[in-house]
Parts: C-alpha cells; structure tokens; sequence
C-alpha cells in the first residue's frame, strides 16, 4: 500500500510540475530529482511521526519488543556474551534515532528509484532550435 501511494504521488508530483512549471515538457533528471526532494519530505515527516509516536503515544513500545527477543533469544539457548551482545545491537538499531534516520533515507531510496522508473515513461524533451 506505501508503495503505490508513493508511486502515485510521484506520478501526480511529475504530471503537475511537467505540466505547470515546465511547459509541458522534463528531463529524465528532473524527474529523479523531483523524486529526490520528495522522498526527502516523506522521510523527514515520516521520522517526526515515528519519533513522536515511541516518544509520545506509546513509549514503552521498544522496550516489550526488546523484552521479547530477549525471551526469545534465551529460550534459543544463546550464551550470556551472545545474549548481551545482541542485545546491545539490538538497542542501537531500535532507537527512535535509528527508525527516523533509516526511514529517511529508505524513503529517499525510493522516492529516487520509483521516480526513474516513472521518468522513463513521462520524460518529454523540449525540442532544441536549429541554427
């Protein structure tokens, strides 16, 4: 479902500004750094509602994940060296910090890569003068 709002949003994003701003007209790059900018939006609102979200609405989420795959790793027999350096992994790459900044920049990735797929199919060039 993200992805094809996502694609949709950079179709509507792509067809307007081609239309509105461009006369009808946009590069291939123009459409990747369109996609670009709004990957970079999407992540960046995306991090200021996930950091609320564990800051805020539910705080404790993180720490009964971790619980849990701490339970879990025990039940799998794990050595208590394993047990903690997992667990210490496991804290950095759950933090609020870590979900905003991943997610900006997979949202980037996207927004780049689906707006190349779409330039591909929209890209009109302009027409150069012959002298």
């Amino acid at each position: 479902i993200n992805f094809s709002i996502t694609i949709g949003a950079l179709f509507f994003a792509i067809s307007e500004h081609k239309k509105q701003d461009l006369g009808g007209f946009i590069s291939l790059g123009r459409c990747v750094k369109l996609g670009l900018l709004i990957g970079l939006i999407a992540g960046i609102i995306a991090a200021i509602g996930t950091t609320i979200y564990f800051q805020f609405i539910a705080p404790d989420f993180l720490a009964n994940v971790a619980e849990s795959l701490r339970d879990n790793f025990e039940e799998q027999g794990m050595s208590g060296d394993q047990l903690e350096g997992a667990m210490g992994m496991m804290k950095i790459m759950m933090s609020p910090m870590s979900f905003a900044i991943m997610g900006t920049i997979t949202s980037v990735f996207f927004g780049v890569i689906f707006a190349l797929f779409l330039g591909l199919f929209m890209k009109k060039e302009a027409p150069t003068p012959f002298n």
